[in-house]
């Protein structure tokens, strides 16, 4: 509702309306109260309601004030209907009904589906949704000041109550469709199917569509008169949207009252079993069955001789001394949203025996080693899984046979590993257990890494590379240098020819830039390298 000032006090003939309109409410109480059948204040909470209103209230209307407000709200809900916009002014609410049955639009006090309900002197109008025996659904929206925020409502009101309309402003547009609010039958929990009834409509050949709702957003693939509640339903209020359509009418979409909060109802569980041999140092898994609904999350406890074992939370447990001779059960515990959690506790194994000779070794897996096997770069070395729990590992790295360090997962190369492998050992001890020692595969053979200086001249038709293979705390590098131009190679000289570590490379090239690229391949102690050079011949 939108109005104005037009004075510094109310005039004597708005006291005695007001005071009309109070004795009128003292001689005239029904029966029943009014209720309020949805409401809300921010687009949220009346996308609920409805969610067309909610996109288009910060929309102006037929040229109202737009956001919350009754003649705003009222002429997009006449356009949707299929009224066209008037060419005259309405102005304020209390003004509609006198400017309207001025331009020939038929007013009186007989409701209507579609027809706008007003109040002579009140500024505030209405749309009526439904027409009962005795009462109204309508829906409107107030400006913040009839309301402290705004407030957009959808209200059941009986006749002789202040929110029942004294009249009604039939506009016309195209035809209407009229139809009840659907209802919702059912019970919202999970699993449970609810079942939308439209109601009668009108005319009778009216196609109706359906569109289940979550919140007031629109669950996709939901169309049917029925829906089956799912998980993803759980905490939410579930809404039936029917449309109703015919050619040449405007369409119309009735919403039901929201259901209660969704709920998961009763968890459903199973009987969880034991899988394995009840034996000292055989792992056990508890296997929880098949639980309802949807996504159940579990917890575990294991017991021994019906005595929770400290610790033993996890899904698998796997028998100590500590268990010896005692029947091993687990208490699987489940939970999903909106339901009670439920625990439910397996049958007793066979008494827990001792592990036989085929079992008392050390459980263990080949190690592996990353990382570049490069004087001065670090290796790590990963010793994989092991078993039983309480095994103590130790870690050398082995250079050939030699052990060169120990205690760590880590190894820095070092000058002395030039020319060699590395490998990484782990060995795993456990008291009355069998200790059993795994070596990862070798590194690469460990080399220094080389680096090209090159220098050059050029004259008429002719380039002179003169390479140096720099490598530090090494041998003298040996090896090859190969000059090549893109793929095809062009010259290649031996290192040892010449001074140690370095060569000279003479080319004929045509005349211009050209872009090279000197070679090293390496040796048995040094990693090979390469570098682009450019050289411009005349």
């Amino acid at each position: 509702m939108r109005t104005f000032r037009r004075g510094s006090g109310p005039s004597l003939a708005a006291v005695l309306v007001a005071v009309t309109v109070g004795l009128a409410g003292l001689t005239t109480s029904p029966a029943v109260a009014q209720t309020t059948i949805c409401s809300g204040v921010s687009v949220q909470d009346v996308a609920k309601c409805d969610p067309g209103w909610a996109a288009n209230m910060h929309f102006m209307h037929w040229r109202m004030y737009s956001g919350h407000n009754c003649t705003n709200y009222a002429a997009y809900r006449l356009k949707r209907d299929g009224v066209p916009e008037p060419t005259y002014r309405l102005g304020n609410a209390d003004t509609w009904a006198p400017n309207a049955k001025a331009h020939g639009v038929r007013v009186d006090g007989t409701p209507e589906v579609g027809a706008i309900g007003a109040w002579p002197g009140r500024r505030h109008v209405v749309y009526v949704e439904e027409i009962g025996s005795n009462y109204l659904i309508t829906s409107e929206d107030n400006w913040p000041g009839y309301y402290p925020k705004g407030m957009y409502r959808k209200i059941k009101v009986f006749k002789g109550e202040r929110a029942y309309p004294t009249q009604f402003i039939h506009f016309k547009g195209k035809s209407t469709i009229n139809g009840p609010l659907p209802s919702v039958t059912g019970t919202p929990t999970v699993g449970s199917t609810l079942s939308a009834t439209a109601g009668t409509w009108s005319p009778s050949d009216v196609t109706l569509k359906y569109q289940w709702l979550r919140d007031g957003v629109i669950i996709t693939g939901a169309t049917r008169t029925s829906y089956t509640l799912t998980t993803d339903d759980v905490g939410h209020a579930v809404t039936i949207a029917v449309t109703g359509s015919k050619t040449g009418f405007a369409s119309r979409t009735a919403s039901s009252a929201p259901t209660s909060p969704v709920t998961a109802g009763k968890l459903t569980s199973a009987t969880p079993t034991i899988t394995g041999t009840p034996k000292v140092g055989t792992a056990l898994t508890a296997e929880p069955g098949s639980w309802r609904p949807g996504a159940v999350t579990f917890g575990y406890q294991w017991l021994a001789d019906s005595m929770a074992i400290s610790g033993a939370t996890t899904k698998t447990f796997t028998p100590t001394d500590a268990q010896l001779g005692k029947r091993i059960s687990v208490r699987v515990t489940g939970r999903t949203t909106g339901a009670d959690s439920v625990t439910v506790e397996s049958a007793k194994s066979a008494a827990v025996v001792r592990r036989d000779s085929t079992t008392n070794v050390v459980q263990s897996s080949t190690p592996t080693v990353t990382g570049t096997a490069k004087r001065g770069r670090v290796l790590t070395g990963d010793a994989g899984t092991w078993g039983p729990t309480g095994v103590q590992l130790t870690y050398e790295w082995l250079r050939g046979e030699e052990v060169v360090a120990s205690g760590a997962t880590s190894y820095k190369v070092r000058n002395t590993d030039l020319g060699h492998q590395l490998t990484f050992r782990v060995t795993g001890a456990k008291k009355s257990f069998t200790t059993v020692s795994k070596t990862s595969d070798p590194t690469e053979t460990v080399r220094a890494t080389s680096t090209l200086v090159i220098s050059k001249e050029t004259g008429r038709g002719k380039a002179v590379l003169g390479v140096v293979v720099s490598v530090s705390n090494a041998p003298t590098p040996t090896g090859f240098v190969t000059v090549y131009k893109g793929t095809r190679k062009l010259l290649r000289n031996d290192l040892a020819i010449g001074r140690p570590g370095r060569a000279t490379l003479r080319l004929t090239l045509a005349r211009g830039t050209h872009t090279l690229t000197v070679s090293y391949g390496g040796s048995g102690l040094v990693a090979p390298s390469t570098k682009t050079v450019i050289v411009k011949v005349s």
